[in-house]
């Protein structure tokens, strides 16, 4: 799945509750492109982005935008998170 394709459907989303992004070989760039996607999404409530290759920084900017996000669910597990990433995302 291309990130261009996912952030252009999350911006015109209305109906989808559950993402499922597992191993889609994204990087930091397209985490940061998700990031901006979901600030503005009222509808998205659990996201899998899981297997991917976001790292710490990639995390980290998907994370500051789930503050204004409806997402309380949230699968970030092997993407190469060190310590400072995992700390933006607990604050």
């Amino acid at each position: 799945l291309p990130i261009d394709a996912v952030v252009d459907g999350l911006h015109n989303n209305t109906s989808l509750r559950s993402l499922l992004l597992w191993n889609c070989r994204f990087d930091e760039k397209a985490f940061e492109a998700l990031g901006e996607a979901l600030r503005n999404n009222k509808t998205l409530r659990r996201l899998n982005v899981g297997g991917n290759f976001g790292g710490s920084v990639g995390v980290a900017a998907l994370a500051r935008s789930l503050v204004t996000s409806h997402v309380v669910g949230l699968n970030i597990s092997l993407n190469g998170v060190k310590d400072d990433g995992m700390e933006e995302v607990a604050n």
